[in-house]
Formats: structure tokens, C-alpha cells, sequence
């Protein structure tokens, strides 16, 4: 009796094809490769997502800056910690009302929110310039820009829990920096020109 050993074909009658084995080889190396592919995927929309609430909060920054400057008024970015949102306010009359802030209308700016697995970490404000007896009245911390273009000297940190990315602002001019990683100290734009050489 001869046994007859049977071949799966996979390239028409007559050509040599693939054993079963084989194929099973190839299907168990390629999900290998897969499953160790899938945790850097992961790993990368985690840190784009990241990214994108750290440009979103400079955007931000950059239009309370501009607003206090062009209207005149100084306008506050509002960091709103435990439901992850910041929005911009400003005070319509300065002089008259003091302490009053408004949102700014939705078409200059609508403020956001963190992305999904993103929070604040740190939020440090400091007022160096332009320091005044009046107290001000918002929800949630936040920078103060003045139109001078001056601002509360800040840092405000945000994290996935893996990776931090800051975002500093100078006092003197109001300078918005953003930087991947966490920072180390405020933001210093005053230069001492009696010592450059």
C-alpha cells in the first residue's frame, strides 16, 4: 500500500504549491510582527494627541496675547485644571469695572479642551509686571496679558502620563514658548546688555 501525501496547491494544477504547515508558518510570523508593531501605533496617536493639546493651548496664549494688544484690554487665558479646558476672557472696562472678566466673543476665539488622556500637570503663574491692588475674580487659574504686552510669567504643564509638554510665558514681553518635555524654570527674556561683550 502506498500512501499518497496530498498537497495544498495555491498557484493552479500543476505548479508547486504551499503545505499547510507552511502557510501556518508564515500567518503565525506575520502576526508576531503585527503584535509587536501595534504598542509603538499606540504609543505614537498617545504623543500626537499629546502634541495636538499642547498646540492647541499655545494657539491659544497666542490670541490672548494679540487680543489684549489690539483691543487694549487685558485678556486672561483661563485654565479651567480638573475638566481640562481653557478659554480666553477679558475685561471690556478696565478702569470702570475692575475685576470684571467676559468671555471673549466665540468668533475671535472658543478656548478648547485637552484631548482624550490628557490633562494638566502644572500651573504656575507668577505676577512680576504690572502687579495690581485689585483682586480678580475668575473661574479656574489663569494668565493675565496686558496690552502693553506684558503678562503674568507662567508655566503650564500638560501630561498623558508619559510624556509632558510645557508651555512658558515670559513676563517683560509676554513670549510664548513651547517645548516637549517638563520645565525647568520660568522663562526669562530680559537680557543684561551691560554684560554682553
Amino acid at each position: 500500500m502506498r500512501q499518497h501525501r496530498q498537497r495544498l496547491v495555491v498557484g493552479g494544477p500543476g505548479g508547486r504549491g504551499f503545505t499547510l504547515v507552511e502557510l501556518i508558518v508564515v500567518i503565525v510570523i506575520v502576526g508576531v510582527l503585527g503584535a509587536m508593531t501595534v504598542p509603538q501605533l499606540t504609543g505614537r496617536a498617545a504623543s500626537a494627541r499629546l502634541r495636538a493639546s499642547a498646540n492647541a493651548l499655545k494657539t491659544a496664549a497666542d490670541y490672548a496675547h494679540g487680543y489684549a494688544m489690539t483691543r487694549n484690554v487685558p485678556t486672561r487665558l483661563v485654565i479651567e485644571r480638573q475638566q481640562g479646558r481653557f478659554a480666553l476672557a477679558h475685561q471690556p472696562e478696565p478702569v470702570a469695572e475692575p475685576g470684571q472678566w467676559q468671555a471673549v466673543p466665540s468668533a475671535v476665539h472658543r478656548g478648547g479642551s485637552l484631548r482624550p488622556g490628557v490633562s494638566f500637570s502644572r500651573v504656575e503663574v507668577h505676577d512680576d509686571v504690572g502687579a495690581t491692588d485689585q483682586p480678580e475674580t475668575t473661574q479656574g487659574e489663569g494668565v493675565t496679558f496686558r496690552p502693553s504686552g506684558e503678562a503674568q510669567a507662567a508655566v503650564i504643564e500638560i501630561t498623558d502620563g508619559t510624556a509632558y509638554w510645557s508651555l512658558a510665558i515670559a513676563a517683560s514681553t509676554g513670549r510664548r514658548q513651547l517645548a516637549a518635555g517638563r520645565a525647568t524654570g520660568r522663562l526669562e527674556d530680559r537680557t543684561d546688555l551691560d554684560l554682553g561683550r
